[in-house]
């Protein structure tokens, strides 16, 4: 009886209270996406969907070309949503978006995205000159590198034609800007012209690209960047070599020896100092051959190897010698100071410095002595042993030792404030800026052209007038100072181990792999044989391809016979 009368009570209270009811979804946000695109293009447009009463959200897209998308998986309240779609026909298109709460309430149509298609798709820009080695070797593997945009961001694949009519097949894609790559191997000598082309994702394809001059030799017909010879020290070089006028190759070891090399890489002679011999030597114009070593002591030795004299200092001789044109020897000790000595030993005069004196002193034409500090400045000291000015560089001068232009201007590195050129009066011309600074030394080609290696894991090309040309960048830093063979081609180590070979351009033409860090400078013999020396107590031989250059500072030192001065070992 009871029940009789709950029931319709419970009835009256329901329609009185009213059951929970359910709102429908906001109008989703404006979808955002691009306001003008390509035929056949993919494009994400993405929207935000609201519920008021919290309820998981689904999404769904009006393009504006007749086609409406599929319902979206449901997803939290506030969330974003995405889809691509691309538009076959020219014209303009308003996109909108509705949703759709968990109880299949639906909101109204959000507000419009405007997209014009106005032109057909652009095919990608061509790609860049594909980068690789330039000197290869038959039957050996190379990978070879591009990359290019598109203009509307497509994503892209790449191909390559290797000039021996073989054409790989189309790469992965990757994104607009990325890199494609593919290796090769030549079966037959020659050079081969090496391109690449682009496609987008829709089939649009670029033109081919500029040529990569690739060169391919027979390994045994000396190759360049292959291994001629090495001979082994019993310790680590970070000297650099020295190139007699009879082509002796001239050598420091941290083993205390100062080696005589011959041509084909047989011991001649050796010479035992009193400590390790980091300096590099300089060949005087009767052979005699200059060097200093951490023993406190400068040393001339006669070209059979036999002690001439030697000049005692008060610290460590890291500094390598000059030789001027009327035969004084100019060299840096840790002490501080610039010495100047006669030919027959005796000290000529000493130059007194507030710092270490690691760099190494170049010469110029009116006899003028450049030399770098640990105090932070480079010196300019007259043949009389007077200072003629003094410039502070911002930091110190350790390993970087000046190079002489043209017109004489001085180039130095710094250890924090990158390369500086200065004119023969001492005035700044300008400062060129590397991240971590320049510790090698410069190099100038003939048209004025500055190369340096720092510790950015660069090396540079700077024009003359102090702007950037071209940086070729590697894992590593690179360690040792450039030398210019005659046909342009610039040589440097670095700290990994590897002996570059860059093209003028900057590309790269080759890399020789040796046992450890690269820290000694190349020499290049009259065969166009690269010299330099490793950690691990190797002096290699590498085959190269012309003599060194003729040009105002070619290399570390200026010349084969490291005489530090303009115009010297010629």
């Amino acid at each position: 009886m009871k029940g009789m009368f709950l029931r319709p009570l419970v009835a009256v209270l329901l329609l009185v209270v009213g059951c929970p009811r359910n709102h429908p979804p906001d109008g989703p946000s404006v979808p955002i996406g691009p306001a003008s695109g390509y035929p056949d293009s993919g494009y994400h447009i993405t929207t935000v969907g609201h519920d008021p009463d919290g309820d998981g959200v689904a999404v769904r897209f009006s393009w504006g070309d007749g086609d409406t998308s599929a319902w979206s998986n449901l997803a939290a309240n506030w969330s974003s949503f995405a889809e691509m779609h691309s538009w076959d026909s020219l014209g303009t298109y308003f996109v909108t978006a509705q949703a759709q709460d968990e109880h299949a309430g639906c909101s109204d149509w959000s507000g419009e995205l405007e997209v014009a298609i106005v032109t057909a798709n652009p095919p990608p820009d061509v790609p860049a000159v594909p980068s690789g080695q330039g000197d290869c070797i038959v039957g050996k593997e190379y990978i070879f590198i591009t990359s290019t945009a598109d203009p509307n961001g497509d994503r892209l694949q790449f191909r390559f034609s290797w000039g021996d009519s073989d054409t790989t097949d189309w790469t992965e894609l990757v994104s607009s800007g990325g890199q494609g790559s593919a290796k090769h191997s030549w079966s037959s000598t020659g050079s081969f012209l090496v391109r690449s082309q682009a496609r987008d994702q829709h089939g649009a394809a670029s033109d081919w690209s500029g040529e990569r001059v690739v060169t391919v030799w027979d390994s045994t017909g000396g190759a360049p960047g292959t291994l001629k010879w090495e001979f082994v020290a019993e310790a680590g070089i970070a000297s650099s070599p020295a190139i007699g006028a009879d082509g002796t190759i001239y050598v420091g070891s941290y083993d205390h020896k100062l080696y005589a090399v011959s041509p084909d890489g047989m011991l001649k002679w050796e010479f035992l100092t009193g400590g390790p011999v980091k300096s590099s030597p300089a060949v005087g114009t009767d052979g005699t051959v200059y060097v200093g070593s951490d023993d406190n002591k400068v040393c001339a030795i006669d070209p059979g190897g036999t002690l001439k004299w030697t000049l005692a200092t008060r610290w460590d001789v890291i500094s390598s010698p000059a030789v001027g044109t009327d035969g004084t020897i100019y060299v840096g000790s840790r002490d501080g100071s610039l010495y100047a000595i006669y030919q027959d030993g005796a000290l000529r005069w000493e130059f007194v410095t507030r710092g270490e004196v690691l760099s190494s002193p170049a010469v110029g034409t009116d006899g003028t002595i450049y030399v770098g500090s640990r105090d932070s400045s480079l010196y300019a000291v007259k043949p009389d042993g007077t200072k003629k000015w003094e410039v502070r560089v911002g930091s110190s001068i350790l390993n970087s030792s000046p190079a002489i232009g043209q017109d004489g201007t001085i180039y130095v590195g710094s250890c924090e404030h990158g390369l500086h050129a200065l004119n023969p009066d001492g005035s700044i011309e300008w400062c060129y800026g590397a991240r971590y600074g320049v510790w090698s030394s410069p190099a100038v080609g003939l048209d004025g052209v500055v190369y340096v290696s720092a510790d950015d894991y660069r090396f540079h090309a700077i024009n003359p007038e102090g702007t950037r040309r071209w940086g070729y960048h590697v894992d590593f830093w690179f360690t040792s100072s450039p030398a210019i063979g005659a046909d342009g081609t610039v040589y440097a180590g670095n700290g990994r181990g590897l002996l570059y070979a860059l093209y003028p351009d900057g590309t790269l033409r080759w890399v020789f792999v040796a046992r450890g860090d690269v820290r000694s400078s190349p020499a290049i013999g009259a065969d166009g044989a690269v010299y330099v020396g490793s950690d691990a107590g190797r002096l290699y031989a590498v085959h190269g391809t012309t003599p060194l250059a003729n040009t105002p500072w070619p290399k570390y030192r200026h010349d084969n016979a490291n005489t530090g001065r303009t115009g010297g070992g010629q």
